[in-house]
């Protein structure tokens, strides 16, 4: 049996605030996390519409269904593959066990 996440329950969605992009939670509508990359010269310092911030806050935004969906994929599954053990990693990783 996997482990059940301890964070903010998802779903979360990306909010424009008109200085930064928020991460909040759907359940709550309360802000959990925010992406900006003033300054950074990765992004051209945009906070808004830099590519990569976007992109870096659509992933955030994904991640409590992206643990549900892996999770649920390896239920009952049991292998030594490379991909299962990283697989088994990351959800590791995203519950905060070593």
């Amino acid at each position: 049996m996997m482990k059940e996440f301890k964070g903010t329950p998802g779903p979360w969605f990306t909010s424009n605030n008109c200085a930064y992009i928020e991460i909040r939670s759907e359940k709550y509508n309360s802000q959990i996390a925010d992406t900006c990359s003033s300054g950074h010269y990765f992004d051209g310092g945009d906070c808004l519409n830099g590519k990569i911030t976007v992109a870096n806050s659509n992933l955030i935004a994904a991640a409590p269904e992206l643990l549900e969906a892996l999770q649920g994929i390896l239920e009952g599954y049991e292998n030594n593959s490379d991909e299962y053990k990283k697989a088994i990693s990351a959800i590791n990783k995203a519950l905060g066990v070593e």
